[in-house]
């Protein structure tokens, strides 16, 4: 069993899959073991917790550019204006 279903994490995140966001999600938590499970050791499932949701929203979601979003990282990739193509009234579709 690995480190993140011991911990809990991973049963949660495959309740919610459908499709393709298996794979997304498969990358999200190798990206979460490489970058942070396997770069500490934790005392218990709390302290795990807390590391583990510090890096979610402190560097995840907030600095890391994801190639997905091109290359922007979740936060900029949200606030990022949107050009909309005009609606043209004579086009057929």
């Amino acid at each position: 069993m690995t480190k993140a279903r011991l911990l809990g994490f991973a049963t949660e995140l495959w309740v919610i899959a459908r499709g393709d966001e298996p794979l997304t999600i498969e990358r999200f938590l190798l990206n979460l073991k490489r970058e942070r499970m396997w770069q500490r050791q934790y005392a218990n499932h709390d302290e795990a917790g807390r590391d583990i949701n510090q890096y979610i929203v402190g560097f995840y979601n907030a600095v890391r550019l994801h190639p997905t979003l091109g290359y922007l990282s979740p936060a900029a990739y949200e606030v990022k204006p949107t050009v909309k193509e005009p609606i043209c009234p004579f086009e057929i579709t």
